[in-house]
């Protein structure tokens, strides 16, 4: 496979934090919050920006969170827990744990492969859900899925552009699309605008439209008229 110069460039970036940094010790990363300061180290100020912010005062961003610091564990003592089965079926297909990659723009803006990474770190028992907003192609993709591959899809006003990305999907092997519905206008990304997020040169999306190869807030991607 051969890099693209920005690809390169993120690369040697990697490699020359990685000695200076401690966190590029996963032996040191002991918990799941660990991860979040190590990678904005790693990553240049405008991408941190686009992938840890949300829409405008970010008031839904901190109602995730607290959702999430909700949830109780119920301990339950003396069950048998020897023969447990977390198989479950999901549109004709029966997978071995009900866990998921949720989609994820970029990928190539925070590691060289990207996508393809990703894909090969699901291995064979985890669903991987391609981003629309992927930087690289579905066939690629698929390529180097060993898993089940479903596909996030933004469906457009130019029908005919969607009708083919859906196909080129279906070809790639995807058992399912993923359609997302409540995105009929992107909301204001002040932390992404005050960053100028943009995408690295040498760099696209393949799968929309040429118009969201900027700054996603104010690409005029345009869905569900």
């Amino acid at each position: 496979m051969k890099l693209s110069a920005a690809s390169a460039d993120a690369a040697q970036s990697l490699a020359s934090r990685s000695a200076d940094d401690p966190a590029a010790n996963l032996d040191e990363l002991v918990s799941l919050l660990d991860f979040e300061p190590a990678a904005q180290r790693r990553m240049s100020h405008s991408t941190w920006e686009y992938f840890s912010s949300g829409v405008a005062d970010e008031i839904t961003l901190r109602w995730n969170r607290e959702a999430y610091d909700r949830l109780r564990l119920r301990p339950r003592v003396l069950v048998d827990v020897s023969k447990i089965d977390t198989r479950i079926s999901l549109f004709g297909q029966e997978l071995p744990h009900p866990i998921l990659l949720a989609p994820a723009a970029d990928q190539r803006m925070i590691h060289p492969e990207g996508e393809l990474a990703t894909a090969r770190g699901a291995g064979a028992d985890t669903t991987f859900v391609l981003s629309s907003f992927t930087n690289t192609t579905l066939e690629e993709v698929a390529s180097n899925a060993s898993g089940p591959l479903w596909f996030q899809l933004y469906v457009q006003r130019d029908r005919g552009f969607t009708r083919d990305v859906v196909q080129r999907a279906e070809a790639a092997g995807c058992k399912a699309l993923c359609v997302t519905v409540d995105t009929p206008t992107f909301g204001p990304r002040n932390r992404q605008a005050r960053a100028k997020y943009e995408l690295a040169p040498g760099l696209s999306r393949p799968h929309l439209p040429p118009a969201t190869k900027g700054n996603v807030g104010r690409s005029g991607l345009q869905v569900f008229p």
